[in-house]
């Protein structure tokens, strides 16, 4: 897969070597730093036997070819695990964050959405930097990215083929390098989904180690499946005037979540969004209007999803719309 050829350079280049066990090894014979850091701390103990667990739950969700695709994400995992958390005075606390990170993300694996299931692939690539001394307890050695993307398991019509296809050229160039040390991420959720139409909403983080907070952007994407996968075009969803409609149905849905805007410019900014497709993402309980960082007039008092439900939309929707 192309997507994943991009960083596999780049995740083979890490000059550290993990210990391949699924964390049900034997405290008594650990002989690796990590090994007896982790059965010295109940904690990581705990999490160390959960992931294992999960692991192997997940792994038994998917078909034949997911599942040794997930093995190679895991295998993945643990080089990065070893190059990001190294002995030092923070490893037991940088390896719960990482842990729990990781049981995070296998909780997507194997997901099932409409008639679909989904594997989650983790793709991770580290750079060392030169850190100053009093960064050194307190920062990660290496910059880490980390790109996160969907693959429908055992794709075998033309449309499900396509639609794998699509995310990875979507993800292909990977992600910038917007910190010249820190964390740079892309992930992404599965909304809606059935054998017309898929529903992604993704986001591209930044966290600059040694700032106050990080920064996201967010963007969606709808493929319609039916014959050949493409965006979703409003006209294959609403009656003609659908625009100030939704507009004042999303006006409601505001109101009813309690959001206050910060100004005059966020509520305007809120409301005009609304009708650009590539802000909408679908999910079980409506269309939810995705924003980035200081959009809607603030960088933490974003519109909350506040989703349009089904039941308001569908007066809205053309006979033979892809959803619900």
């Amino acid at each position: 897969m192309r997507a994943l050829r991009v960083l596999a350079a780049l995740v083979c280049a890490l000059a550290f070597h993990a210990s391949v066990h699924a964390a049900s090894f034997d405290c008594d014979k650990a002989s690796a730093p990590r090994e007896k850091l982790i059965c010295a701390t109940p904690t990581l103990s705990e999490m160390d036997t959960k992931l294992a667990q999960m692991y192997q739950e997940r792994r038994e969700l998917l078909s034949p070819q997911g599942a040794d695709l997930l093995r190679r994400t895991e295998q993945g995992w643990l080089h990065f695990l070893a190059a990001v958390c190294p002995p030092s005075k923070i490893q037991a606390s940088c390896l719960q964050r990482e842990y729990k990170e990781r049981l995070d993300q296998l909780s997507h694996v194997g997901e099932r959405k409409g008639p679909f299931v989904f594997n989650r692939v983790d793709l991770f690539a580290t750079k060392p930097y030169d850190q100053d001394e009093d960064e050194r307890d307190e920062s990660p050695p290496v910059s880490v990215k980390h790109v996160a993307y969907p693959l429908i398991d055992n794709a075998s019509t033309p449309e499900t083929l396509a639609w794998n296809k699509l995310v990875e050229k979507k993800i292909g160039p990977g992600i910038g390098d917007d910190c010249g040390a820190g964390r740079d991420e892309v992930d992404y959720r599965i909304g809606y989904a059935n054998e017309k139409m898929i529903s992604t909403s993704w986001t591209n983080s930044a966290y600059c180690y040694g700032t106050p907070h990080g920064f996201w952007s967010s963007s969606t994407k709808n493929i319609v499946l039916d014959g050949s996968p493409h965006d979703l075009d409003p006209t294959e969803l609403f009656e003609l005037g659908w625009r100030p409609e939704l507009r004042a149905l999303y006006g409601e849905a505001l109101n009813a979540a309690g959001w206050t805007p910060p100004n005059v410019d966020g509520q305007t900014s809120a409301l005009s969004e609304v009708i650009d497709p590539k802000r909408w993402f679908f999910s079980d309980q409506g269309l939810e209007i995705v924003f980035s960082a200081y959009e809607g007039g603030c960088y933490v008092c974003n519109a909350p999803p506040a989703p349009i439900t089904w039941a308001k939309l569908k007066p809205l929707l053309v006979k033979n719309s892809p959803v619900p």
